[in-house]
This record gives structure tokens, C-alpha cells and sequence, in this order.
């Protein structure tokens, strides 16, 4: 997501999650799919803040899959053609499998490089 330098412009990002949120939730309905996908989408939304600050790399522009526009849309047009829950389960699955395996690569390498992968370590640098 571009910057944007006005006023408002700090909402934009709260305002596409409350977005993607909303249309998960207005699609899937309220499922136990929903809130693992949910759940995994947090997940990476915390990963792609945090990261940076606490290990000083971001994660690879690949994950985003096309941000939340695509995983919205793929999402309205399963609903349209009443295929919301299956959608949903291998979205689930998928992006969690992948936003998992990665972290977890990022770590060993940081792990490797650094020696450590320990936060407190990096903050005191």
C-alpha cells in the first residue's frame, strides 16, 4: 500500500484491514473457518509490522499473494457462486502453511546470520 502523506492518510491501512475483516465476515459468516482465516490473515498483518522492528528485515513482497484486494475478491466471488466455506478452508490452509514456513525460515537465517533470535538482542544494538 502507497503512503500517503495527508492528513488522513495513517487511517488507510486500518481502513483496508477493517475492509478484508469485513468482507471475511460478511462472506464466510460466522464459522470456525472464519475465524482461522481471520486469524491467519492477523497473523500475517503483525508478522509484516513486527518484523522490521524487531529483526530488522521485512518479509518478501511474494507473501502479500496480491494483498487484500485479491484475497477480498477471490473471497466475494466464491460467495457469489456459493463456494464461500470451501474457499475459505483452502485459503486457510494455504496461507497459513506459507506465512508460517516462512517466518520460521526467516528465523533460522536470522538465527545463522545474527546468532540470535532474540529481540532484546537486536533493540540493544
Amino acid at each position: 500500500m502507497r503512503r500517503s502523506h495527508d492528513r488522513l492518510g495513517w487511517t488507510l491501512p486500518a481502513l483496508a484491514r477493517v475492509v478484508e475483516y469485513g468482507v471475511v465476515l460478511a462472506v464466510v459468516g460466522a464459522s470456525p473457518w472464519t475465524f482461522a482465516l481471520l486469524a491467519t490473515i492477523a497473523y500475517h498483518h503483525y508478522d509484516a509490522v513486527y518484523r522490521p522492528r524487531t529483526r530488522g528485515s521485512n518479509p518478501p513482497r511474494w507473501l502479500g499473494f496480491g494483498g487484500w484486494p485479491v484475497r477480498a475478491g477471490l473471497l466475494a466471488i466464491a460467495g457469489f457462486v456459493g463456494l464461500a466455506i470451501p474457499v475459505a478452508v483452502v485459503m486457510t490452509c494455504v496461507l497459513a502453511t506459507v506465512y508460517v514456513t516462512e517466518t520460521i525460515v526467516d528465523i533460522r537465517r536470522d538465527v545463522r546470520v545474527r546468532g540470535t533470535a532474540d529481540a532484546a538482542d537486536i533493540e540493544q544494538e
